[in-house]
């Protein structure tokens, strides 16, 4: 939602209902939607939002962001989260209230995790 405007943006690939068995999971019901059409809608709506940079704020942002920025990969053959200098797409290094830090673990190299605080 754009807090200023209010308006917002909901995008469906396939009509689905709730498992009966499983309410976290879903059952397909109809009909699937093109992708590149529901992705494009979304890009436009982002790209309509004005000047500054889009926060992308949910209650798991490492699955979701990632979920969305696979959408745009796959239907539009783009990266619309890509952030100049290499920077998380959910933060700002440098930003009031973060702290950035060295990676470590299996193959995180020189990468750095910013931390909002």
């Amino acid at each position: 939602m754009d807090y200023g405007t209010r308006r917002t943006f909901r995008g469906v690939l396939h009509d689905s209902e709730p498992d009966p068995g499983n309410p976290a999971l879903s059952v397909l019901t109809g009909r699937a939607y093109d992708a590149a059409e529901v992705f494009g809608g979304f890009k436009a709506w982002l790209d309509g939002l004005g000047e500054g940079r889009p926060v992308f704020i949910s209650d798991n942002p490492a699955f979701d962001f990632q979920w969305i920025n696979h959408g745009f990969w796959h239907a539009l053959g783009e990266n619309r989260s890509a952030i100049p200098g290499g920077g998380s797409a959910t933060t700002t290094p440098g930003s009031p209230g973060t702290s950035a830090g060295p990676r470590t673990g299996s193959g995180s190299g020189s990468r750095r995790t910013t931390t909002i605080r």
